[in-house]
Parts: structure tokens; C-alpha cells; sequence
């Protein structure tokens, strides 16, 4: 029998995989199991983008990597359209017929004028 090093991420991808081949069942009878699965790959990656330094992250994308920023802004966009149709697809009767983007629990994007710093470049 060969021996296979793996390291301590590479173990827990693997661990996370069987998991959730043992909830479901062991097959994929479940035709949408790749949208489940790409959610939460991407919810792994966007915490592992988080938890890096900002400046050198910044230092990055400011080296002539832009099309980065680019990419992130596409799918959010994206994401935004796939959450706002299944909020909407999935709200229970009575509830308003206001997209859930402009729900200020779901919406974080805006800044009041308050918390807008400027540098000493303006």
C-alpha cells in the first residue's frame, strides 16, 4: 500500500467531503447538490479572504491585479440576483412584496456620511 501525506487543510477538505456525502445519503440523488456545494465552497473562501491582511491584499490588487476587484464585484452582483430571487421565491403569505435587497438585514453596503474618512490626498 502507498502512503499519501496530506496536510492539515487538505484533511479537512476531505473530512468536510465525506460529511456531506454521508448526509446525503451516500448518492447524490439530490440533482442540485453542486449549488449547495459551490455555497459553501464559496462561503469557505470569502472567510479566508476576510481573515487576510488588508494592506497586503490591497498592496496586491494596487500591483496591477484590478481585474480581481473586478471579479469580486461581478459575482456579488451575481449572488445578489440568485439571493433576491430565492428570498422572493421562498417568503411566506403576507409578507410585502419588497426585494430583500433593500432589507437593511441583508443589505450592508451603505455608508452614511458620518463614516466616510478622507486622507490627507483630498
Amino acid at each position: 500500500m502507498t502512503s499519501i501525506i496530506i496536510n492539515e487543510k487538505q484533511l479537512e477538505r476531505l473530512v468536510s467531503k465525506v460529511k456531506t456525502n454521508i448526509n446525503e445519503g451516500g448518492n447524490h440523488d439530490n440533482t442540485r447538490y453542486m449549488f449547495f456545494s459551490n455555497l459553501e465552497q464559496m462561503k469557505r473562501q470569502c472567510e479566508m479572504l476576510l481573515d487576510m491582511d488588508e494592506s497586503t491584499i490591497n498592496e496586491i490588487l494596487e500591483n496591477g491585479h484590478d481585474w480581481a476587484q473586478d471579479h469580486i464585484a461581478e459575482a456579488k452582483n451575481n449572488m445578489d440576483q440568485v439571493f433576491d430571487f430565492l428570498m422572493n421565491e421562498t417568503k411566506g403569505e403576507g409578507e410585502d412584496d419588497e426585494d430583500y435587497e433593500d432589507d437593511e438585514d441583508y443589505e450592508d453596503d451603505e455608508v452614511e456620511d458620518d463614516d466616510i474618512e478622507f486622507g490627507d490626498d483630498f
